[in-house]
Formats: structure tokens, C-alpha cells, sequence
């Protein structure tokens, strides 16, 4: 369709629609609804003209184009909402008039309303639908007001904008408003345009009655920080990818704390079957998928199939996801197919990889999977639908489902997608990432029969509410790995499509805004299409899948079809600059004014124009970075790396204890630096939390989690007696997580009392006697070969060389004599450790001894075999 003339030609969108990528939609019911209003105009019938459009603006319905490529396609696409308030406003003065007799008293009932209840909801309305109204531009004041009191910049400054381009064009507001806008740009960082907008003011003030002193009240916001969520202190919620919302990716501030033997160290359920890093087919650059979430002092990590919740202070289990719960033969044939991706899904596979929470639950994707075959970048090769399978090449299936479980006890709660769904909407659809909670609704972006939607579903049950229809991928093949995470904040939701485009949707009424189109990658040189196997591996050169970024004015997008960082106007989608990528694989972070990325890079990049500000190399990167604070923490291959986030320099190297591999992605909440790995969760209290950890347990001296936090931080100050103190007065819950809490103060006792025992203050009989309660104390193998090591040590040094040849060969009978211990930097089973002891002793014993000992052996391996038999 082309729009009405009244806003000047511009390119249908079918043009080249095919050559350019996806096709937006744009409604032939709303196109046919302009048509009757411009040719009621031609005729001044106004109650049609006025009746056509009203109906576009209530019931808006796909895309108009605004703005043309060099070549003739679509570049910017906006609602047909405010193309037909725009015709409205522009009506001559009878058609204005009768739009006001129609219109008026709906528009004063909702500003009565909005003025008297403080409702937001009546103002929004009003704007949205009646702004062309007598009451429009009053409505337009008091909501944009109270909207920057609150610190809704952003949706301040879009009502303002809106306003503007129906009512002025690029020409400036009335003096109040334009002041508004000058706050508002101030706020979310455009001090440039914050300006400009203030000088529009200052030329009109005095006929506008405008005080000197507010002008220089709004001048003086230039000096202040950009509107931003996360201040780097107490962040209680992580919602999904980058945190959620705003994704700013803006962590707690900390300073990990490294021991050997950590306490805090989960397995997870996966489907390695290597040990981390040394995943089999492990390529270049590839980092991990998992991407958990955190609330209420609890992560949740997926991996493989299930999903885990741990509780942060404590590290104790709280449940694991039900593998029963969709029904134990289905799930034990979905593991044994799950060789698939073993190692590699999880690494490549962030669809499945993810998880988002919120309205009480934790949503995941979960696929149907089968062995498949990887391209060079280590993506997943996918069978096409409806396509024969060529029978050496293992696929990936790209059914999957929708799950949500509860937060507290991990049951499940609903399942959406699949043959089975009582929807027929939702059987053939394939859902592209977890869904974001946004207005008492969830938000899931999902393909069906080569269209991309975003569907609304009610949380309580999963039901699809609405799907908004994106666009029509005109053939092409989506990536089921790569996910379409999206972003939320002040009302709108930005979702990326991975093909050339992004679409803003409004939240409180579901419905898109805007879409803005960029340019995509040429072709591989090669000619290969991604998703087919190549022969070599080659280092992946996309971005990872990540949200948009809004900091400030800007929405920020590190497109996975695109080599480019591109920033794009939140307000109507046009696009502000682009910059390269050059090594970087993700975002990191950003504080409103400047954004951090991160990669075999780590650059921070001013969001001004794009430029990189400074640039610092790492090597061999083996998870995702994490800002926390004002300091970049990066892992790599061989230690743990501090960059500082101002100016780029490494300020500490942490190398990490011999038993520890290296880390993967990075996440800091809850007083901890927490690793996710393919094979493990491990958490780092912080070192700088003592005196808090100190005070807390002061006032709940029985509390487990805050006892044995404080207990580590003491073993780190070398206070083993304190330590121990600090555990003598815990109590115990049998609540969820109960037995891992008993493992791990079981485990901090024995350190403790290993460093009494080894103490040069200690006497010998202290010392044996410390010693002793460590082996009493131990509950895991580490535990009680360490312990019985040691005492069988300290027996040698006091001459009790009979006692310590007893309890070491004893030790070295048992299976538990085949556990790695660290002996110096080299960790060897603890039998060689024994047997270099029991050498040093022999000498020392008398021949009675010598024979007493030999009987003692003869004896025991006499029981042994009769127990055989």
C-alpha cells in the first residue's frame, strides 16, 4: 500500500521484499480504512473521514512504512496509529471542530478521570486515543510530569514525541512541553539534544512565562548520570539474559574469595560426559549457553534437562526439576537421544540454554532432540521441516515446548507447544527463546509456518492471549539455537528477529510500534549457509545471542545476522550509528552512557556515536564476562582477570587454586561471584562482606547459611578457632537443601580443625586431638582421607610411629584410598600419598612391631576373603 499523501509519498513495502529480507506487515484492512478516510476528506465528509480513522487508532493493525532505503525498500516502519492521528490533526477547521463534537467527552471523562485517581492508565489512554481531542494537550502535560517524577523518562519523552510530529512536525513544542522534553532527553543521556531542546526554551521564555531558575535547574542535569536500572549495589532480581528489563547487564560489586577444597561447588545435572573445559569437539571461542537467573537469594541454572535451584548463601540444593514430571518414559527417551548435543548444545544451544522468571515461576524451552551434526562455527545443524533426512546426518528436531515450573518447590506448572496442546495455535509452534514477563503477561517470541510472532500468554496457564504477527520470513529458515531474547523497559518491549530487523511493541496495550531494518551480513565467500557442516573447524565470527541493551536514548543491538553494534532511537527505531564489532562476541554491560562488550576483546564504547573509547586483548576467554561494579571481571583459560571498567587497565589477575578448573560464565549477586559451567556451579563469597557476614550472624547466631559464610571468610583470615565458633552455635532445619547444608559444615569443620591440628601453637596432644575430630567429622571422601592423612602425619612427627603406620595402611585398604588429593601443585591418588608415608615410617619400627603389624595384615585379609565367599 502507499500512505495517504498527507504524509508524502514513500516505497510500499512489498518492494523488494524478497531481495531485502523478511517482509513487515501492513494491513490491507487498515489500508483500505486510509483510503476511505482520504477520499471522505476530498468529499469533507467528515463523520467518515473522522469514523475511518478513529477506527485505525483503536484497533491499530500492522505496519506503515515511513522511511525508504537508497534502493527502494522499507527501512523504518510505525504504527498506522499515529499515521491516522497525524491525518486527524491535520484536518481543515470544520473537520476539526466535528472530530472535537465526536470526541470530546470520552477525552474529558478520561482526563477527569487520570487527574482525580492519579491514573496512569486513563492519561495513556487519552493520549493514545484521543489526543487530538480539546483535552489532548492537557493530558499530554500532567501524564509527561507525573511520568519524569516517577523517573519514566523514556515514556516521557515518547508521549512528548508523539505529540510533537502530530501536532508540529521538526518544528519545537510550546515552551512547557519543550522543557519537558529537555528534561527527559537529559535524563536517558542526550545531553546534545538536551541542550538544543533547552535553547528552544530560553528563545521563547519570556513570552511563555518561563522562570530563569527552572531553565537553569534543567541545565544543571547535564552533570547528572543517565536514567539506568542497577546501580551496582543490591541487585535482588536477575530476570533472564543481561538481567532482564533494561538488560544493562549491571552486577553487585565484589571481591571473589579463592580457596582450594571450596565448599561452595554443585555438580548439575548435564549431559557432559567430559569434565569442564575439556568438552569433547570443545572449538574455538565457543563459551557457555547457560544463561541462569536469580531472585529471593536463589539461581536457577539450566542444563542438559533439568533445571537446578541453588540457595546462594548456603550452596545447598534447594530442588532439582521433576524428572517425572512430563512423564518418566518420555523423559528417559529424551536422555538417551540427548548424545545429540552432549557437550556441544551446551555451548551453541541458547534456546534450551536459558532461563527468564517471573509471576512466581521459571519458564525454560525444552526441545526434542536427537544426534546431530555441528557446521565449523559449532552451531547445531538443523533438519529443515518437511525435508528428507539424509541418513548419516543426525539432526536436531526443531519441535520444542514451553514449561514453566514453580519457583519455591520446582513442580510443574504448565506445558505449552507440542502434538499434544489443547490449542491447536501452539502445536506446530517453535519457540525462540524463554518468554519475559511484562505487564501481568508474558511475552514469547515463536515461529509458525515460516512467520515470526510474538505471543502473549496469560503466566497462571500458559493460554495464548494474542499473537502479534512480526513478519513473514519470505523462506528463509530461523536458527533454533539462536535465541530471540528481548528486552522490556517503560512499557515497551524490543525484540530482535536475527533477520535484519527489530521491532519496539507497546506493553500496556499489545501491539508493535515500531520496526527498524539494518543491514545483514553478504554471504559467506565460501557459499556456505550457516547451519551446514563444513570440513575444519573455524573460529565462530557472529555475535552470541544476547537481548537488545537500552541504556539511556538508545536501544542497543549486537545483531547475530550482522558484524556490526548497532544503537537505535527507543522512540521510533531510526537508526543512530553502527560501529564494528572487531572481536567481540556479546554486551557486557552499560551504565546509560557508555556500554562494555565483551569477547577475545573488551572494549567499552561510548553510546554517544558508537566510538570505542579503549580496547584490551584477552586470551583464550572461557565464559562470558561480568561488570560488576567498576571492575570487568573476564575468565580465560588460565586465571581470573580484573580489568578496570574506566580505563581499561588490568588491575588484579587472580589465579585460581590447583583443584579448581577454570571459569565459565560469570554472574555476581547475593554477596558472591557464582561460575556456570557445562558441569558445575561454583560461588566465591565476597572477601569484602566480612564485617556485614559478622554482623548478621551477631543478631541470628543460629543461622546456617550466615554461620557457615562467616566460618569461610575466617578460614580465609587464617581464624580457624573462630571459625569453629561460628558453627558451634548453628541449628540445623530439616527443611529442602538440609543434608547439603550438613555436608558443607561438616567440610568447613574439618578445614578448621586441620588448621588447629597443623598449628605451631598447638600442642601434641591438642594437636592429635583436633586431628582427630576432623576424621570424626568428615562426611565426604576428600574429607576423610585429608583428615586421616593428617593425623597419621602428626603421629610420625611425635615419634608414635606404630599409631600412624596402623591408621595410614589401614586407610590405604580402602576404596576411599583412590581419591585425588593435592600434594604441592600435582593432585595424585591419596594410595601414593600413604605409601611414600608408610616408607619414611618403616625404618623407625622395632621387629615386634614389624610383626605385629604383618599379622595384623594377614588377619584382616583372612576376613576379607571369607567375606568373599
Amino acid at each position: 500500500m502507499t500512505v495517504l499523501s498527507a504524509f508524502g509519498p514513500v516505497a510500499s513495502a512489498q518492494t523488494e521484499a524478497a531481495a531485502q529480507g523478511p517482509e513487515v506487515e501492513e494491513s490491507f484492512a487498515v489500508g483500505a480504512l486510509f483510503r476511505t478516510a482520504d477520499d471522505a476528506v476530498n468529499r469533507q465528509d467528515w463523520k467518515l473521514a473522522i469514523d475511518s480513522l478513529q477506527r485505525v487508532i483503536d484497533a491499530p493493525e500492522g505496519l506503515v512504512a515511513v522511511e525508504a532505503k537508497a534502493g527502494g525498500a522499507p527501512a523504518r516502519y510505525v504504527s498506522p496509529r499515529w499515521q491516522a492521528q497525524r491525518l486527524l490533526a491535520s484536518l481543515p477547521a470544520d473537520g476539526l471542530q466535528a472530530y472535537r463534537v465526536l470526541n470530546d467527552g470520552r477525552a474529558s471523562a478520561l482526563l477527569t478521570r487520570g487527574r482525580r485517581d492519579m491514573d496512569l492508565s486513563a492519561l495513556r489512554e487519552l493520549c493514545a486515543r484521543y489526543v487530538v481531542s480539546t483535552h489532548g494537550r492537557e493530558a499530554v502535560e500532567l501524564l509527561t510530569s507525573w511520568l519524569l517524577d516517577w523517573g519514566r523518562a523514556s515514556e516521557a519523552l515518547l508521549v512528548l514525541q508523539n505529540y510533537a510530529g502530530i501536532f508540529f512536525g521538526g518544528s519545537p513544542l510550546p515552551a512547557s512541553l519543550e522543557l519537558k522534553r529537555a528534561v527527559a532527553l537529559m535524563l536517558l543521556g542526550d545531553r546534545d539534544g538536551g541542550r538544543v531542546a533547552l535553547d528552544a526554551v530560553r528563545a521563547a521564555a519570556a513570552a511563555a512565562d518561563i522562570a530563569p531558575q527552572s531553565m537553569d535547574a534543567v541545565a544543571a542535569l547535564a552533570d547528572t548520570p543517565a536514567v539506568t536500572v542497577g546501580d551496582g549495589g543490591g541487585r535482588t532480581v536477575w530476570n533472564g539474559a543481561l538481567g532482564g528489563g533494561r538488560c544493562d547487564g549491571r552486577m553487585d560489586a565484589v571481591v571473589p574469595s579463592f580457596a582450594e577444597r571450596l565448599p561452595w561447588r554443585r555438580a548439575i545435572p548435564s549431559v557432559a560426559s567430559g569434565t569442564w573445559p575439556e568438552l569433547d569437539g570443545l572449538a574455538v571461542n565457543m563459551l557457555p549457553a547457560l544463561m541462569p537467573v536469580y531472585a529471593d537469594g536463589r539461581i536457577y541454572v539450566r542444563a542438559g534437562m533439568e533445571i537446578t535451584a541453588l540457595d546462594v548463601p548456603s550452596f545447598s540444593l534447594l530442588w532439582e526439576s521433576d524428572p517425572g514430571a512430563v512423564g518418566i518414559a518420555e523423559r528417559a527417551e529424551q536422555r538417551a537421544r540427548w548424545t545429540l548435543a552432549g557437550e556441544r548444545s551446551l555451548l551453541s544451544d541458547y534456546v534450551a540454554g536459558a532461563l527468564t522468571i517471573g509471576e512466581g515461576h521459571i519458564y525454560a524451552v525444552e526441545r526434542e532432540v536427537e544426534p546431530a551434526a555441528f557446521d565449523g562455527d559449532g552451531i547445531i545443524v538443523i533438519q529443515p521441516r518437511n525435508q528428507p533426512r539424509r541418513a548419516p546426518q543426525p539432526v536436531v528436531a526443531n519441535r520444542n515446548r514451553l514449561v514453566a515450573y514453580r519457583t519455591d518447590t520446582g513442580a510443574l506448572v504448565w506445558r505449552r507447544g507440542g502434538a499434544w496442546d489443547g490449542d491447536e495455535r501452539l502445536r506446530e509452534v517453535q519457540f525462540l527463546a524463554p518468554p519475559v514477563s511484562a505487564g501481568g503477561r508474558l511475552w514469547v517470541p515463536f515461529e509458525l509456518a515460516g512467520d515470526l510472532f510474538v505471543g502473549v500468554l496469560n503466566p497462571a496457564d500458559g493460554a495464548l492471549v494474542k499473537q502479534i504477527v512480526l513478519c513473514t520470513l519470505g523462506g528463509r529458515e530461523v536458527e533454533p539455537t539462536v535465541a530471540l531474547f528481548a528486552a522490556e523497559a517503560d512499557g515497551m518491549m524490543y525484540v530482535p528477529t536475527g533477520h535484519g530487523l527489530l521491532f519496539a511493541l507497546n506493553v500496556n496495550e499489545p501491539s508493535v510500534v515500531w520496526a527498524s531494518r539494518y543491514a545483514e551480513d553478504a554471504a559467506p565467500t565460501n557459499n556456505r549457509m550457516r547451519g551446514q557442516p563444513v570440513p575444519a573447524a573455524q573460529p565462530p565470527q557472529e555475535w552470541l545471542s544476547g537481548p537488545p541493551m537500552v541504556a539511556g536514548r538508545w536501544v542497543v543491538l549486537a545483531p547475530t545476522d550482522a558484524g556490526d553494534l548497532i544503537a537505535f532511537d527507543r522512540l521510533d527505531g531510526a537508526i543512530a550509528w553502527r560501529t564494528s564489532r572487531m572481536k567481540h562476541r556479546y554486551l557486557v554491560g552499560s551504565d546509560g552512557t557508555d556500554a562494555w562488550l565483551g569477547g577475545n576483546q573488551i572494549s567499552r564504547v561510548s553510546l554517544k556515536d558508537g566510538s570505542y573509547l579503549w580496547t584490551t586483548a584477552i586470551e583464550e576467554p572461557m565464559g562470558r564476562a561480568a561488570l560488576c561494579g567498576e571492575v570487568l571481571y573476564v575468565p580465560t583459560r588460565k586465571d581470573l582477570t580484573a580489568v578496570d571498567a574506566a580505563s581499561g587497565a588490568i588491575a588484579l589477575t587472580y589465579e585460581l587454586p590447583a583443584d579448581q578448573p577454570p571459569l565459565g560464565n560469570l554472574f555476581c549477586a547475593g554477596g558472591s561471584m557464582i561460575s556456570i559451567d557445562p558441569s558445575e556451579v561454583r560461588a566465591f563469597p565476597d572477601r569484602h562482606s566480612y564485617e556485614s557476614t559478622l554482623a548478621a550472624h551477631r543478631v541470628h547466631p543460629t543461622d546456617a547459611r550466615i554461620g557457615m559464610r562467616l566460618a569461610f571468610m575466617e578460614l580465609l583470615e587464617g581464624r580457624p578457632g573462630a571459625a569453629l565458633e561460628a558453627l558451634d552455635g548453628v541449628a540445623m532445619d530439616e527443611s529442602a537443601g538440609a543434608d547439603s547444608q550438613k555436608a558443607h559444615m561438616a567440610h568447613l569443620r574439618v578445614r578448621a580443625l586441620l588448621q588447629l591440628g597443623s598449628a605451631a601453637s598447638a600442642g601434641p596432644e591438642e594437636a592429635v586431638g583436633y586431628l582427630e575430630r576432623a576424621v570424626a567429622s568428615a562426611m565426604n571422601e576428600q574429607d576423610r582421607v585429608s583428615s586421616r592423612l593428617a593425623l597419621g602425619d602428626k603421629l610420625r612427627k611425635l615419634s608414635r610411629h606404630v599409631e600412624a603406620y596402623r591408621a595410614l595402611w589401614s586407610l590405604s585398604q580402602e576404596p576411599v584410598a583412590d581419591t585425588m588429593v593435592a600434594v604441592g601443585s600435582v593432585q595424585r591418588p591419596a594410595r601414593l600419598a600413604i605409601a611414600d608415608t608408610l616408607r619414611r615410617i618403616e625404618p623407625e619400627l622395632g621387629p615386634s612391631d614389624v610383626e605385629d603389624i604383618r599379622r595384623e595384615a594377614e588377619e584382616s585379609y583372612r576376613r576379607a576373603v571369607a567375606g568373599l565367599g
